[in-house]
C-alpha cells in the first residue's frame, strides 16, 4: 500500500490526505492519475494506459495501476506496438533474445543508440559504422533520466549491469557508462569487397570520404551545409565542433569488422544490401530493419524484371539473396520488417 508523502486534498472528496496515511491512485480522463483515499478510489483497479495503448509499462511491478490481459480490455491493442521513439529497445530486445551474447558491428548506428544500449544494459562489445558524428552525450544524459526513474530496475538490462549499478549508488559513486568505439566509413559495397582482399589504399580514402560530403541526417551541431542550385554543399564545420572520432588503422578496422559475430542495422538506408553481402562473405549473422528503398542509388536493383522502388519489393529483394535469411515483425509502428540470419 502507497502511503501519502505531503499532506494535499483528496480530489474525489475533497478531505485531506495526511503524511503517512493509505492512498490509491485515481485515473482521470485525461490518463492523468491522481491520488485519493482508498475508499474514494474505484472497487477494481482500473488498467493503465501505457499498458492498454501499447502493451508494455516501463514500471512493471511498480506500477499502482493494474495490467490485465490485453484481449480482456476493450479498445486496447491485439498486439503490442511501440512507437517510433521506442524501436531502438524493441530492436535491441529481438537482438539479444535471438543471438545472445555477440561482437557486435552496429551499421549505419547514427548517433550510437543502439550500441550505446547494448554495451551498459547486455555487455555487448560493440562498433558503430558510420559516417556521422557520434551523439554519445545526448544518449548517455537520457539514459541516465530513464535510470533514475526506475525504468531499468525490472526486465530491462542484464544482471551485471544492475549489479554494478547498484554497488555504485551503495557507493554513492557515478557509474562511467561505456562508449561503443566509432568507425566513420560508408558502410557500401566497395567496403565489403575491401574486407575480402584488404589493402591499404581504399582505407585511406575511405576514411576521409566522410569529411567531403553533406551527411544527410547528421546533426546541425556536427556539420554545416547549405542549399545551392538545388544541391547540398559542404561549408567548413562549427568552431566549437569536437572530434569524438577514434583512431583506426587499416589494420585495425578491417580487423574490427572481421572480428564481428553480428552486424546489425536499425532503418540502414543503403547500408542494407552490403550488410547481407558483407554476412554472407564471411559466414557472420546479421539482423537488419531496412527502410528506404534508395531506387537512384541502386538502379541495377531488379525485382521480375522491374526496378526495386517499393519498399515490399526492397524486402522481397533482400530475402531472395539466400533462402536461409528469415523474416520477422517488430512490434513499432511504421516499417518494422526484420531480415535475419544465422550462419
Amino acid at each position: 500500500m502507497k502511503l501519502a508523502r505531503r499532506t494535499s486534498p483528496c480530489v474525489a472528496c475533497g478531505a485531506p490526505i495526511v503524511v503517512d496515511t493509505p492512498i490509491a491512485p485515481l485515473l482521470g480522463q485525461n490518463g492523468r492519475i491522481r491520488w485519493v483515499h482508498p475508499v474514494c478510489a474505484p472497487a477494481t483497479p482500473q488498467p493503465c494506459p501505457h499498458w492498454v495503448r501499447r502493451g508494455v509499462c516501463h514500471l512493471g511491478d511498480r506500477c499502482a495501476l493494474a495490467h490485465p490481459p490485453l484481449v480482456d480490455v476493450p479498445g486496447a491493442f491485439a498486439h503490442a506496438a511501440f512507437t517510433k521513439a521506442g524501436r531502438v529497445g524493441v530492436f535491441r530486445r529481438f537482438i539479444v533474445k535471438e543471438f545472445g551474447p555477440a561482437a557486435v558491428v552496429d551499421v549505419a548506428g547514427g548517433k550510437g543508440e543502439l550500441s550505446f544500449e547494448l554495451e551498459n544494459l547486455h555487455d555487448v562489445a560493440c562498433v558503430v559504422v558510420d559516417p556521422r558524428a557520434p551523439m554519445l552525450d545526448d544518449v548517455s544524459q537520457r539514459f541516465r533520466r530513464f535510470r533514475a526513474r526506475g525504468f531499468f530496475d525490472n526486465s530491462e538490462g542484464g544482471l551485471g549491469f544492475r549489479r554494478r549499478w547498484r554497488e555504485h549508488e551503495e557507493a554513492g559513486v557515478e557509474l562511467a557508462l561505456r562508449r561503443p568505439r566509432h568507425l566513420r566509413l560508408f558502410f557500401d559495397g566497395a567496403l565489403v569487397d575491401w574486407t575480402v582482399s584488404g589493402g591499404d589504399d581504399f582505407f585511406a580514402a575511405a576514411a576521409r570520404r566522410w569529411t567531403r560530403e553533406v551527411l544527410i541526417g547528421e546533426s546541425s551541431r556536427k556539420q554545416n551545409y547549405a542549399k545551392r542550385n538545388g544541391r547540398l554543399e559542404l561549408l567548413p564545420p562549427p568552431p566549437d565542433v569536437v572530434s569524438e572520432t577514434d583512431e583506426w588503422s587499416a589494420v585495425s578496422a578491417r580487423e574490427a569488422l572481421l572480428a564481428a559475430d553480428l552486424l546489425v542495422g536499425l532503418h540502414c538506408d543503403g547500408a542494407a544490401e552490403p550488410i547481407i553481402d558483407f554476412a554472407l562473405a564471411h559466414g557472420k549473422a546479421f539482423a537488419i530493419v531496412p527502410c528506404c528503398t534508395c531506387s537512384k542509388q541502386f538502379p541495377h536493383r531488379r525485382m521480375n524484371g522491374a526496378p526495386v522502388k517499393s519498399y515490399d519489393n526492397l524486402v522481397a529483394y533482400l530475402l531472395a539473396k539466400d533462402p536461409r535469411i528469415r523474416k520477422a515483425r517488430l512490434d513499432f509502428e511504421g516499417r518494422n520488417a526484420c531480415l535475419y540470419f544465422r550462419p
